[in-house]
């Protein structure tokens, strides 16, 4: 048989067009393509866009920590303990390097107190000599000196009273009898804190950290200074 008898087989693909990617033509394909990177972009500059207006999260700092120490105030009794971790962690996770980063500084108050001037010292030194005229002066005074501890007249009683004719009172003390030392009693360490106590330290702590997170603006003002000297070059 020759190949001239067989009828030939179907072929089993033939693309509908010319060029097309999916089924799509590759220009819109590629216009398709640079949308969904612009969209992208939009997205991620919407995000930053609060951020980079501030230059900082100051205001997201002071809601995260504002609000774990509203939970913690308003937490019941049961739970105060639970809360107050939060807060920790809140407080660690936003401030945590910055609070690490001052507290290293701590040396500085005695530094400031070594170096400061000390009261009534202007640093300015009194020369009191006396010129070749004083000589004469000195030679006098000696000379009665002399003649007043010659004549003095000692009037020691049970004070011990020296009364000297030249102007001179020396009062001689006696001595005194030694105060006998009292027996130390050994300290005992004191008790552990109860559950109520360590409750209303719990609370205690929280309220005046309340009193001073409160003032929102003061805070954030804080928080800005902060990234400014840190982000300075």
């Amino acid at each position: 048989m020759m190949s001239q008898d067989f009828a030939p087989a179907d072929s089993f693909y033939e693309p509908a067009q010319d060029g097309l990617v999916l089924g799509v033509p590759p220009l819109l394909l590629a216009f398709l393509l640079i949308l969904l990177l612009a969209a992208g972009l939009l997205g991620w500059w919407l995000g930053q866009k609060p951020r980079n207006a501030a230059g900082h999260d100051g205001p997201a700092i002071w809601k995260a920590v504002d609000e774990a120490i509203r939970a913690t105030m308003t937490a019941h009794s049961n739970s105060l303990v639970d809360s107050a971790h939060d807060l920790q962690r809140v407080i660690q996770n936003r401030l945590g390097k910055t609070l690490a980063l001052g507290a290293g500084f701590a040396p500085l108050a005695a530094l400031d107190e070594a170096l400061a001037d000390p009261a009534g010292d202007h640093g300015h030194g009194h020369d009191h000599g006396h010129g070749p005229d004083h000589g004469g002066s000195h030679d006098k005074h000696d000379a009665h000196a002399d003649d007043a501890h010659a004549d003095k007249t000692d009037l020691t009683a049970a004070r011990g009273i020296v009364i000297e004719r030249a102007s001179h009172v020396v009062i001689h003390q006696p001595p005194r009898r030694p105060t006998p030392a009292r027996p130390t009693t050994p300290s005992t360490p004191a008790p552990p804190p109860t559950e109520a106590q360590r409750r209303d330290a719990i609370r205690k702590a929280v309220s005046d950290l309340n009193d001073h997170w409160r003032l929102k603006e003061a805070r954030i003002d804080e928080i800005a200074a902060a990234h400014r000297e840190l982000s300075a070059r």
